[in-house]
């Protein structure tokens, strides 16, 4: 019997085993037929900014093959019907289960809404309706066509680089938009998101600055993070961004930023470990190049709200004869003129940013590799720009590279400069192995006015105009709770995120550090400085001597009060009057 026993246990198990096999397959052969049909629809989509940022640009891969594409701007949520890959129809926020936060949707009002995704544009609408704001949603529609762009090679044999440059949008204003085939509206390859284009001159608005994110580490909780964050108007990436060496990884990063990347526009700066032929393809802002005189992809200025940003690049010669460096200070001076002498007819442009990968003031630890350096700041990139940006009152300088948060003192000459001086901040925060390698752990240098390793978020600009005032500019750096996983815990925070990405959960942040900018025109010059300084020191030396004064003038008003003969002083009144107290 115990025989039996075994030869039927060495039958049903293969059995048992070809049946797991065969009940598995079905879902395996589902999941490549999909991958496979959403291989052929739209996706990688990603929006620029064009002409110094008064265009959006809608860029996407798709098929070769598509005989009109176009991409299609509306305000009104019920005038643009929005289809997945497989033909199905879908509301506007319901999106695949892969394609990021809370994919699942829910019925709200009528409308579909993401679950934590761009409520916030819903609300807008629903409340201008309730409202009885009709000409807020008075009916706008902008239909851009899409051409393919020459990125120098194919994407696959069956797949295209697309791009549309869509003028017309009212900036601030949340738009729904759907990327199709004007042949086929609601074909296969039709998808529907959601965006605004950010507002323009010294607007009230929002800009995001991070470097250094790629894929792994806790990358992953900052683009939830943005995600979840409703005040984004821009994305400023200070190079590093995907951390890919092939066309196919590069790819795989802008499916995954997809949900980010198709809501919030995103200008880049270059790093060293972006592939450039990725990056030129991609990441960087041809449509701003011309607008803003430059003669090369790599460096090149914009507007977004009231910031110009000036944006260079630390991987290409940055010497004082460069192409470069020639453009830089032209862009930079006819910046910082702009502002100072504005007449009424360009939009006012009150701050100045620049920025670029490695940084020329960080107090995180030099790093050399056969005589080249890696980490720490870069003197030559400093000695190079520091000049230019002093002369054109640059109010912040934005790098990465090492992965830590730092920010400086006004800093000119190796020394605080608080009339001259230029803040440099370091925000290699994206989340791509945050470190804290210091080139002095226990004390920070006198330059340095704070500083924070081991942190992973974003640096928030936040423009900030009232009507009559003048504007103000509010810089804040959000870190982001990334789990119980170690920062140089590669799988645990990815596993961890997806996690939290599955079951909705809200990313926690919390602000580490702010400060305020002020427009060049009211900070103090050089002289009102050293009055305060010699004020403050003299009050510091005598602080006694005042005390003793004031003790003294207190106990001489008394003295002569009480001096003062009886019938002198003032009798009390009843406040009822001339009878005085109660009847």
């Amino acid at each position: 019997m115990n025989l039996g026993v075994v030869a039927l246990v060495f039958v049903v198990a293969p059995m048992a085993c070809c049946a797991r096999q065969r009940v598995g397959a079905g879902p395996r052969s589902h999941s490549r037929k999909k991958a496979a049909a959403g291989a052929e629809a739209v996706q990688q989509v990603h929006l620029g900014l064009a002409d110094n940022g008064a265009a959006l640009v809608v860029s996407f891969v798709a098929p070769s093959s598509l005989q009109s594409p176009e991409v299609v701007f509306d305000a009104d949520d019920d005038d643009v019907a929005g289809r997945k890959g497989n033909g199905q129809q879908q509301g506007p926020w319901q999106l695949d289960e892969q394609e990021g936060l809370g994919a699942r949707a829910q019925q709200q009002d009528g409308l579909s809404q993401h679950a934590a995704g761009d409520v916030k544009h819903q609300q807008a609408m629903q409340r201008a309706r309730r409202e009885g704001a009709a000409h807020a949603l008075a009916r706008t529609q902008v239909v851009a066509p899409a051409v393919r762009k020459d990125v120098g090679r194919r994407i696959t044999p069956r797949l295209a680089a697309w791009e549309a440059v869509v003028y017309g949008l009212q900036p601030g204003r949340p738009y729904k938009y759907v990327v199709r085939d004007a042949q086929q509206p609601a074909g296969p390859t039709s998808r529907v998101f959601y965006a605004r284009q950010p507002p323009r001159g010294a607007a009230n608005a929002t800009i995001a600055v991070v470097g250094d994110i790629g894929t792994l580490w806790t990358s992953p909780w900052l683009r939830l993070a943005l995600l979840q964050d409703q005040e984004v108007d821009a994305l400023v990436i200070v190079g590093d961004a995907a951390y890919t060496t092939t066309t196919a990884q590069h790819a795989a990063w802008l499916r995954l930023w997809e949900p980010v990347l198709s809501r919030i526009p995103t200008i880049c700066a270059i790093g060293n470990e972006d592939n450039v032929d990725d990056f030129v393809a991609h990441l960087a802002s041809p449509h701003l190049v011309s607008t803003s005189g430059s003669n090369s992809a790599f460096w090149f200025g914009v507007d977004i709200a009231g910031v110009h940003f000036t944006v260079l690049s630390s991987e290409h010669d940055f010497s004082t004869d460069s192409p470069q460096a020639q453009w830089a200070e032209q862009d930079l001076l006819a910046a910082d003129a702009q502002r100072r002498h504005h007449t009424g007819g360009a939009p006012l442009v009150p701050f100045l940013v620049a920025l670029h990968h490695r940084s020329g003031w960080t107090s995180y630890q030099s790093q050399f590799r056969d005589d080249k350096q890696l980490h720490g700041a870069f003197l030559e990139l400093r000695s190079a720009f520091e000049d230019m940006f002093v002369s054109a009152h640059v109010d912040l300088v934005f790098a990465g590279h090492d992965h830590v948060y730092e920010r400086t003192k006004p800093v000119r000459d190796e020394e605080p400069d608080a009339a001259q001086g230029v803040i440099n901040i370091q925000v290699g925060t994206g989340g791509h192995n945050v470190r804290a390698t210091w080139d002095s752990p226990e004390e920070a240098p006198d330059t340095t006015d704070f500083r924070q390793g081991y942190v992973t978020g974003f640096a928030k600009l936040s423009v900030v105009s009232f009507h009559g005032q003048e504007p103000l500019l509010y810089h804040e750096l959000v870190a982001v709770e990334t789990g119980t996983c170690a920062p140089n815990n590669k799988g645990c925070s990815k596993q961890q995120a997806a996690k939290a990405e599955r079951s909705r959960r809200t990313i926690k942040t919390r602000v580490i550090d702010s400060l305020e900018v002020s427009p060049p025109w009211r900070k103090p010059t050089a002289r009102l400085l050293a009055l305060e300084a010699n004020t403050s020191s003299v009050f510091a030396r005598g602080w006694h001597w005042v005390l003793l004064v004031g003790i003294l003038a207190a106990v001489y008003v008394s003295t002569t009060a009480m001096a003062r003969p009886a019938s002198s002083r003032r009798k009390p009144t009843s406040p009822l009057g001339k009878r005085g107290g109660f009847p």
